[in-house]
Parts: C-alpha cells; sequence; structure tokens
C-alpha cells in the first residue's frame, strides 16, 4: 500500500500511518539507549541528535550540538567520541585539570568508511570493532593498526594506561577475553573461558577480579589469578564495581539492585532501570 499520511504522537513513542487504501495503523517505536559513562562522567543522547554530559556528583550537566544522527558515544580520560552518520567527531575537555568539568571543545573530526557497532576512545586514537576484527584509527583518520580475532567481539571495554599504550579488554562469543594493548600486534588471552557469548565485562580497581555478563544474562566473577569463578547469579544485565573500595560491586537486573561485599554481605533494592556506576557509598542509576 501506498503511504499517504504520518503523524507522531506528542505524548508516546508511536506513529499512526494512513495508506491509500484506507487503512490506518498504529506503531510503536521503540529507541536503544545510546550513553557510557566514564568514572564521574556520564553522556547519553537526547533527541536522537544531541549529547548530553553529565557530572554525576555535582549534577552539573552540558549539551552538545551535533546536529547529525548519533550512533554511538564514548568517553575516556578528557577525551569524547560521538558517532554520527557520516563521520566521528573527537571532543577534548576544555578544563582538563578540573576534575568537576563537563564543558567540551571539537578536537578533530575522522571520516572512516568502516561499517562497525562497537566503538571506543583512547587518548590519541579510536577503536573500532566489528565481527572479529578490531581497528585502531588515529585521529586524522588513519588506521594504525588491525587485529582479527578467533570469533566475533561482542564487548569491548578500555582500560587505563600511558598515552597511546592503553589496554582494553574483549569480550567473544566463544565466551574467551582477550586484552590488547593498542601498540601490540598480539593479544593477550586471559585464560578465563566463559560457557556462551560475552556481553558485558568489567575488571575490579587492583586487577584480581573480572566480571562478566552473558547472552543468557548470567553474571560470573572470575578470579584472575586462579581463573575461577568465585561468584555467580542470574537475571543480571548490568554491574559496577565500587572505584573506591576494592572488594565490593553492584549489579541489577529484574528490577533489583543488588550490592555485595568481599565479606559476603549483600544488600537489595527493588529498583527500575540500570546500575552503570558504583563510587563510594554513592550508587549511579538510570531508570
Amino acid at each position: 500500500s501506498w503511504i499517504w499520511a504520518v503523524k507522531s504522537s506528542p505524548c508516546q513513542n508511536e506513529i499512526a500511518v494512513a495508506s491509500h487504501d484506507g487503512h490506518i495503523s498504529l506503531h510503536s517505536v521503540n529507541f536503544l539507549e545510546v550513553h557510557t559513562v566514564y568514572k564521574d562522567r556520564y553522556a547519553r543522547r537526547e533527541v536522537m541528535t544531541d549529547v548530553v554530559i553529565q557530572n554525576m556528583m555535582t549534577d552539573q550537566k552540558t549539551r552538545l550540538k551535533c546536529h547529525n544522527y548519533v550512533k554511538n558515544i564514548a568517553l575516556y580520560n578528557n577525551r569524547l567520541a560521538v558517532q554520527l552518520s557520516d563521520r566521528i567527531n573527537i571532543f577534548e575537555l576544555s578544563h582538563p585539570h578540573d576534575p568537576y568539568s563537563v564543558r567540551y571543545r571539537i578536537k578533530d573530526s575522522v571520516k572512516i568508511g568502516l561499517d562497525y557497532n562497537l566503538l571506543a576512545v583512547a587518548s590519541r586514537h579510536v577503536i573500532l570493532c566489528a565481527g572479529k576484527k578490531m581497528a585502531l584509527h588515529n585521529f586524522k583518520g588513519k588506521r594504525v593498526r588491525e587485529w582479527i580475532l578467533d570469533d566475533t567481539i561482542c564487548c569491548a571495554n578500555i582500560n587505563s594506561g600511558p598515552n597511546e599504550c592503553e589496554s582494553i579488554h574483549l569480550g567473544l562469543a566463544n565466551g574467551s577475553i582477550q586484552n590488547i594493548f593498542i601498540d601490540n600486534m598480539f593479544p593477550v588471552d586471559l585464560g578465563v573461558y566463559h560457557s556462551s557469548a560475552i556481553q558485558r565485562l568489567e575488571m575490579n580497581p587492583n586487577k584480581s577480579k573480572i566480571a562478566v555478563i552473558d547472552d543468557e544474562d548470567r553474571f560470573f566473577l572470575y578470579d584472575i589469578s586462579t581463573k575461577e569463578p568465585v561468584f555467580r547469579t542470574d537475571r543480571v544485565t548490568h554491574l559496577s564495581f565500587n572505584s573506591e573500595v576494592n572488594g565490593m560491586f553492584c549489579y541489577s537486573g529484574n528490577n533489583t539492585l543488588t550490592v555485595e561485599t568481599s565479606q559476603g554481605s549483600t544488600h537489595v533494592e527493588h529498583l527500575y532501570g540500570n546500575v552503570i556506576g558504583f563510587r563510594g557509598s554513592n550508587v549511579y542509576y538510570v531508570k
């Protein structure tokens, strides 16, 4: 049928469609949440073309108007990468020595002809993942290095490191975890082998434990030295380690927020949403 008229709902994510044969249909539209977090800074997409950056400690906010469809966002240190429909814009903090600053200015704009689904940013590079391939580009768009892994890359989590030598953890569809230093051609297998595809992963501050969530929403906490799980639970979608208190972590799923400590104590709250950060006594939660 030919579509003759389309009207969006002012209150809900719905559109009404009228066709030439007299049919009227109502469609519900679901938008994926595009957001990222680094320490106390949280960035999210708004109205499809803007990026809002918020300091979660002070609640300061700033808005970047991109005038283009925002597909993905990445944060690291004083860098912000925004993937648009035809390019990647790289921003830097206007006041990098101010720990509470959320004001960014444009640094570079990169045009890369690569179909990818994962984006990360480092001090002087952008990292792109598609299928089994991970590519490293500088801020001028030049490809510096490329890695081909054993299976599809499902998640990527950049870690700290010296400029141009940062490391990144990759969770693969075969359940393995790879650590790659961006100045080295050879991935390092962490020796942790999970039974299904890894959708999320995070390492604790002292790098002794790594937490993974698989495609069945199962949460496993692995000891890096023994490669064995020391904790597991089901129906988990998001997790975060406490950045100030070692041995404490939290996770969310099934409308529940749970905080665990290394001493075995547990605190449970019934909340709708997802945890995105954990610092001291503060849990950052997105509804």
